[in-house]
């Protein structure tokens, strides 16, 4: 056999052609290693990074932790309780000569004023005098917006022994980072403060005064040694906290001087603990330093490259845990640093390491091709595009949505419908999984929805959790409906999302472009129920011609249109879906118009300073004299206060009243609590009218008992006892101060604290428990009486209810309407009577409209009724008028 070599030149040529292809490699490597490092460098020269490097500024701090403040350091605060006391700012050098009175007396080593003093004052030389007395004061100097200095007046500069300035440099971001040491020849505050130290106490090292000073913060302001100067003023301060101190005052009143900190993002910081913090850095010579930025930039430039050949030999799980790690371990080396004194740049060595991972997927031969497509996309997907799941944000969605309204101009016939998509519940998703996982839900749910929609159909992501769907090209309602029930279908399979089952669910809103000859009631949905279909009023009708629309922004109703539709699907349930209509538009305006007439009504009771009345009835005789205190007529309250009596079952004679609260609206006549007080409720001011109402019924009781109860003539005595109860809303319960409330207004109308009963619902019982029953044991104390209205119909634990200081159970009316008729409902009244007198508490039945259910109650020993049988909810004095008649059941 013949074996046949390659010539030795061919060889070599081979070897060579190699070597050359490793050199191209190597420097193709290296330009794209390099690239990242040259985009992070030429950030960091341009200062592209800084708003980032300014948050991880604030998280390194905040990282770090506090620092202790240095004891020699004092403040003496210019606090909102000192401006209250004290009056408005600025004060008269009255104020300032006092407080520096006072501090002689205590022997600080160094007073300084945080305070502007350009203006000059009778009260000057007075001043003057105090300050060469302590010896060592350094007052303040500023500039105005002109540049113009602003100096103490020359008598006060001449007692001062220095003057410091009191410029301050924010960065972009709100926050002080730096400070100037001399400007125009005039020291910082702190420094001049610090100088003054050395000459009466010790020597301070002082840094460089040509450069700036990079603050080191050692927590929040509030931990430094402070007091309020009105109670320094006030000689509440012992003396010996201020002997051989540095002593500052300044303005911490909010609003009147803020500063950003590292630890406050919003104040209470103000001017003078940035000079507070500048002097401690003196104090403690712990000042900032930074890596020299020459040497930053070699390390950014040569570290890609580095980085990018070390991490091309492993694999992509490899490099991703290699990249990981170096950016947890540099944020953890920066934060140690930062103990102990060196500021270093997180965002741009973080940058890199992120962007030389990035740079090692893409190949080499595609990488400038898809440099310049992602940086076009890039350009497009902020503008059109949703970052999160890349489908068409509210803007493109918008103009799809203009571009469908105009073929409705050009074709008769042409019909779209809008669907508005809420994710139920995504805020539990995100408090429980974290938003990491609820992101990718989101996308999981933006992927599930795309696979639905034909071509010429747009999902579009218009923020949190909100989807929009346009469906081009519809020929009727039920091609909307079937998409809606679609999407219900395939919400109802689980997503898994980094070893969790997530479930979701979707409330979907409908509008359509116009009417489509459909009847005006139609039967759709999955739940069968008849949901009215009515055209957009704000939409144009086919023959409208461009330019002649109802509307400004047609656009913009009909997803306003499909919004309305979805709040009313959320309030039949969620999980389910609404075809917009004109009453739900209408309903919805109504609403907003029952808000602001609600909280006018509501404003009106504050302008009264919730003055009350006891309304008159022609059954008082002129003699009659109330004992009730300032007591004044409300002619223009909306509010009136009803009564139902509560009759005693083995007596059958009225004992107590509960107060009703009803709105006299001047347009529309009395509105129903069950309209206003859900909205009084969520906006709020439900604790603000519940604190009228119990005021005026308080009032109200006082006066019935002067005249049916506590009168000295037997034949007009015929009440032993008159109660009142008032219902007490979650919010009232959730107030600190609920109880000395109670008690003010008890005192103010005279009542005794026996006479009133407050019911709370069951949903008060379910917060904290010892606060409960903290609350519940101070009513006691007051002797207040406290009821649990509405029993059986909430979720309170039986298990705590024998711990509760509770004295009356209210059986909710719905167990009542029924007991004539239902075995069960029988039982269960039955029940919780007797669970309330193994407790020791009384038993009051609502809801007791005819003799039958009053005999059964009586039967079962219920202590109490209410209901209809006896009387509706009445006017003061048509309840008046009822106790005179002293009815017996």
């Amino acid at each position: 056999m013949n074996w046949q070599f390659p010539e030795k030149s061919k060889i070599q040529s081979l070897k060579v052609e190699e070597k050359e292809k490793e050199k191209k490699s190597f420097i193709a490597n290296f330009a794209f290693f390099f690239f990242p490092s040259l985009i992070v460098a030429s950030g960091l020269v341009l200062g592209i990074w800084q708003p980032l490097e300014q948050l991880a500024y604030r998280g390194l701090f905040r990282l770090r932790g506090t620092m202790p403040w240095d004891e020699r350091v004092v403040l003496i605060d210019i606090d909102d309780a000192s401006l209250t006391e004290l009056g408005r700012f600025p004060w008269p050098r009255k104020q300032y000569t006092q407080l520096l009175n006072q501090l002689s007396a205590a022997e600080p080593s160094v007073v300084v004023l945080d305070v502007l003093m350009p203006e000059s004052s009778p009260e000057d030389a007075q001043m003057a005098a105090v300050m060469e007395k302590v010896g060592q004061v350094v007052l303040a100097q500023g500039w105005d917006l002109r540049k113009t200095p602003l100096p103490p007046t020359p008598e006060l500069s001449k007692s001062a022994i220095a003057i410091g300035h009191i410029a301050n440099h924010k960065d972009s971001d709100g926050l002080t980072r730096q400070v100037v040491p001399q400007l125009e020849g005039v020291p910082l505050l702190s420094i001049a403060a610090s100088q003054v130290y050395s000459l009466v106490k010790e020597p301070v090292k002082l840094p460089p005064m040509n450069q700036p000073l990079l603050v080191n913060w050692p927590g929040e302001v509030l931990q430094a040694p402070h007091y309020s100067f009105v109670s320094v003023l006030q000689g509440k301060v012992p003396a010996s906290a201020f002997k051989g101190k540095i002593v500052m005052v300044g303005v911490t009143a909010a609003a009147l001087d803020p500063l950003n900190t590292p630890f406050e993002g919003h104040p209470p910081a103000s001017g003078i603990h940035l000079h507070a913090t500048v002097l401690n850095n003196l104090l403690q010579q712990n000042f900032l330093k930074t890596p020299d930025p020459k040497w930053l930039l070699v390390f950014l430039l040569l570290g890609g490259p580095m980085l990018g050949f070390t991490l091309n030999r492993y694999r992509a799980r490899h490099q991703l845990i290699a990249v990981v790690s170096l950016c947890s371990g540099w944020v953890i080396v920066s934060v140690v640093l930062l103990r102990v004194g060196y500021l270093m740049p997180v965002v741009s060595p973080v940058g890199l390491f992120c962007l030389t991972a990035a740079s090692l997927s893409i190949q080499e031969r595609l990488r400038m091709k898809a440099q310049l497509q992602h940086i076009e996309q890039q350009q497009q997907q902020r503008q059109l595009y949703d970052s999160l799941t890349g489908l068409p944000n509210r803007t493109l969605f918008m103009e799809r949505l203009e571009v469908a309204l105009e073929r409705t101009y050009q074709f008769e016939n042409y019909l779209f419908a809008v669907l508005f998509v809420d994710l139920d519940r995504f805020k539990v998703i995100n408090d429980s999984l974290g938003h990491t996982v609820g992101d990718k839900l989101l996308v999981a749910i933006a992927h599930r929805l795309c696979t639905l929609m034909r071509p010429r159909d747009t999902v579009a992501r218009l923020g949190g959790d909100e989807f929009t769907i346009l469906l081009e090209e519809i020929q009727q309602l039920s091609d909307a409906t079937r998409v809606a029930e679609s999407i219900h279908e395939a919400l109802a399979s689980p997503f898994y999302l980094d070893g969790h089952e997530v479930f979701a669910a979707a409330s979907i809103g409908i509008a359509l472009s116009r009417r489509v000859g459909e009847p005006e009631n139609r039967t759709v949905g999955q739940d069968g129920k008849t949901i009215p279909f009515l055209t957009p009023s704000t939409l144009p009708s086919p023959n409208t011609q461009k330019g002649q629309e109802p509307g400004l922004n047609p656009e913009w109703d009909l997803l306003r249109d499909a919004d309305i539709a979805l709040s009313q699907a959320k309030i039949m349930g969620k999980g389910r879906y609404a075809v917009f209509h004109t009453t739900l538009h209408a309903r919805a305006i109504a609403l907003l118009q029952l808000e602001t007439d609600l909280r006018l009504a509501i404003g009106a009771l504050s302008k009264e300073g919730f003055e009350f009345s006891v309304l008159s009835s022609p059954l008082q005789d002129e003699n009659s004299k109330l004992k009730t205190p300032n007591l004044k007529l409300l002619p223009n309250s909306e509010f009136r206060v009803y009564y139902q009596p509560i009759i005693s079952l083995s007596t059958g004679k009225i004992t107590a009243f509960e107060a009703l609260v009803r709105w006299q609206h001047p347009k529309r006549g009395l509105v129903s609590p069950l309209e206003f007080i859900p909205v009084a409720e969520e906006t709020g001011l439900m604790a603000q009218l519940d604190w009228w109402v119990l005021r005026e019924a308080c009032c109200q009781m006082r006066a019935w008992q002067e005249r049916f109860v506590q009168n000295s003539e037997p034949s007009t005595s015929n009440y032993e006892q008159l109660t009142i109860g008032v219902n007490l809303s979650a919010m009232q319960f959730a107030q600190s101060d609920m109880v000395q409330q109670i008690d003010r207004i008890v005192r103010e109308t005279g009542l005794e604290t026996r006479s009133l009963k407050l019911e709370i619902t069951e949903t008060c019982l379910l917060e904290d428990a010892d606060a409960v029953t903290a609350m519940l044991e101070q009513l006691r104390a007051l002797g207040v009486k406290v009821g649990i209205d509405d029993f059986g119909t909430g979720y309170s634990s039986l298990g705590r209810l024998h711990c509760l200081p509770i004295d009356t159970l209210k059986i909710d009316r719905s167990f009542i309407s029924g007991m004539g008729d239902e075995e069960n409902r029988w039982e269960i009244v039955q029940t919780i009577m007797t669970l309330a007198h193994n407790l020791g508490m009384d038993v009051v039945a609502e809801g007791i409209e005819t003799a039958e259910q009053m005999l059964q109650l009586k039967r079962l020993q219920c202590e109490y009724g209410q209901g209809y049988f006896f009387s509706k909810p009445v006017d003061a004095p048509a309840a008046e008028e009822l106790l005179a008649a002293q009815p017996q059941w």
